[in-house]
């Protein structure tokens, strides 16, 4: 009788258990979708937080931006890398440095401009929380990013120049959850803000985002002990699209 008692209370923990991971998922997928990060150097790449690392990420991001209240269009390819720390066990630091390879904008009179280079400079903190759930992670963080990109267009015979500058805060909270062996599916969302700025000769132009929140999900592959694969993507106020691999050290 007492066998039987056992093995009701251990199937009733496994379902309690299976409600809550599916509650925490359900919670974070389908939060507002209302901004999302400005250009394709903000993928997030999800790896293990306790492990030191070295990710390499590819990106492209399209969305639009108002800058002293004109609409433009954005669209940008990256590369980014980051390097993780875990300083004590769950709490982890993270640089990041990476360029974009292409950057696109065009306001609504079909003025663009075009650039090829700049560069992308971040640093993040984050916290892996205490498990509650089997095969379920919970990590939280916070980083701080700039990016700049050099652009110009064809005016006549010259070349109009200008720089791009985005400074960008987010926030995060991200739940892992292990489908199989070396399968994760990750998701969550973010506390976003920034600041854009257009800059020509004398001429100045900004504009900024503050207090917007947004959601993402992706997948991990463990290939093995040493390599993952991380697919992201993220959908709203920009399109953003992302891979990465992710070295062990």
């Amino acid at each position: 009788m007492q066998f039987k008692n056992e093995i009701n209370e251990s199937r009733i923990t496994r379902n309690n258990n299976l409600l809550l991971k599916f509650m925490i998922f359900i919670l974070c997928v389908f939060l507002p979708d209302l901004a999302f990060p400005t250009g394709a150097c903000c993928v997030i790449g999800k790896g293990n937080a306790n492990k030191f690392a070295l990710s390499l990420s590819a990106s492209m991001a399209k969305n639009h931006e108002n800058i002293n209240d004109e609409i433009y269009d954005l669209s940008q390819y990256a590369f980014l890398l980051k390097l993780n720390y875990p300083v004590i066990k769950n709490i982890t630091f993270q640089v990041q440095a990476g360029f974009p390879i292409s950057t696109s904008l065009e306001n609504q009179n079909k003025e663009s401009f075009r650039g090829k280079s700049g560069w992308n400079i971040g640093i993040s903190a984050g916290y892996l929380l205490p498990e509650v759930v089997n095969d379920f992670e919970l990590f939280l963080a916070a980083g701080y990013a700039v990016t700049k990109s050099f652009l110009n267009k064809e005016k006549g015979r010259e070349f109009v120049n200008k720089e791009m500058k985005v400074s960008e805060f987010q926030a995060v909270l991200i739940g892992e959850y292990k489908v199989i062996n070396d399968l994760f599916l990750f998701t969550g969302f973010r506390i976003y803000g920034s600041k854009i700025e257009l800059k020509e000769e004398l001429n100045s132009k900004s504009g900024s985002h503050l207090g917007s929140l947004g959601y993402f999900f992706g997948l991990r592959y463990s290939m093995s002990e040493k390599f993952d694969l991380a697919l992201e993507s993220s959908f709203g106020h920009t399109n953003l699209g992302g891979i990465g691999l992710i070295f062990y050290l």
